[in-house]
């Protein structure tokens, strides 16, 4: 569509205005799902980098036998937790870890245990983390 016609026209200007506002309008549109897509894309890569340094703690601790992994049961020593937060965030990172390298569903229980008392000290279970130690 020329300028000439625009001009002599007036449906077609409007068309043509139109036209852009609709383009304007979809551009826009278009530019909030990418910034969207990204912030999502973002989050997902935060979460595998946190994921990833999961596995290598875990993995490191296995190798030091300060956590010992046996079928639902997690052994752990207590006293590196510090405060019940601090517990539950083990728990759900070990949950997390187990999910990924050992195939559990989230719905599975996991049992927390002393490491040599083999005393019951939490649970994961329902997506819920306990600590019977605070």
């Amino acid at each position: 569509m020329s300028k000439s016609v625009c001009k002599s026209n007036v449906r077609s200007r409007d068309m043509h205005v139109g036209y852009k506002f609709y383009t304007a309008l979809l551009c826009i549109v278009k530019s909030k799902k990418m910034i969207y897509a990204k912030k999502k894309i973002q989050n997902n890569a935060n979460l595998a980098t946190q994921t990833a340094k999961i596995i290598a703690n875990v993995n490191e601790l296995e190798q030091k036998n300060l956590v010992r992994i046996e079928g639902n049961d997690v052994f752990v020593y207590p006293e590196i937790w510090k405060d019940k937060a601090t517990a539950l965030n083990w728990i759900k990172c070990l949950h997390l870890y187990c999910m990924v390298k050992k195939r559990f569903k989230e719905s599975d229980t996991l049992n927390f245990k002393h490491f040599v008392t083999k005393e019951l000290i939490g649970t994961f279970k329902n997506k819920k983390a306990s600590v019977g130690v605070f």
